[in-house]
């Protein structure tokens, strides 16, 4: 009898990420975005920033995609690229899960305004995204606090109906039915071409 039972391994994040994709029918891209950051990006801007939409324009015609086809998505410390690109690069759509509002203000939780040396001023550049933007946030985040995602979706000039998930933290919201729900709401019938 126990030899049946085994117990309910949590997914992997690849194995998650597969799961997302089959349901809300994308196709993960075959190629590797990493060849598309500058090279004069520094050790801590290769990973934080996104790649120069020059860039990314050169090279989307060539895999045959067009930006009204292309929904960025970023999480956590992923969503500064993803807002920073999405504030000068138009698209279909951005999802930011459980986004921060600026580096300064996840350490310094009372900071309320954006100093020079924050790396990560999303709420600030988040008002220059013009693709309609779903945020995505868990209620017991105990990593980026949820007042996070609230700010960013409040500064949002396209923001949709927000996914906020009552008792979710930091990485287990993809647990939650409601999440591959939202998801698929959001691409199938909130968006233009859909």
């Amino acid at each position: 009898h126990g030899e049946h039972c085994r117990r309910r391994e949590r997914p992997s994040r690849s194995q998650r990420i597969k799961l997302f994709c089959r349901s809300v029918w994308i196709c993960p891209s075959p190629w590797d975005l990493d060849h598309l950051v500058p090279p004069r990006a520094s050790a801590l801007g290769s990973c934080a920033y996104s790649p120069d939409p020059t860039i990314l324009r050169l090279h989307l015609p060539r895999y045959g995609v067009s930006p009204e086809n292309i929904i960025l998505y970023g999480q956590s410390i992923g969503t500064v690229p993803t807002v920073d690109l999405a504030s000068r690069y138009e698209c279909a759509a951005v999802i930011l899960h459980s986004p921060l509002m600026s580096g300064l203000r996840v350490a310094f939780p009372d900071t309320r305004k954006t100093y020079c040396f924050d790396a990560f001023p999303s709420i600030d550049k988040i008002s220059k995204v013009t693709s309609p933007v779903l945020v995505i946030h868990g209620t017991e985040d105990e990593v980026i606090d949820f007042s996070h995602g609230l700010a960013m979706y409040e500064r949002c000039p396209r923001a949709v109906e927000p996914l906020w998930v009552e008792g979710a933290g930091h990485n287990d919201i993809e647990l939650y039915a409601q999440y591959l729900e939202r998801l698929k709401q959001f691409i199938s019938h909130e968006l233009p071409n859909s």
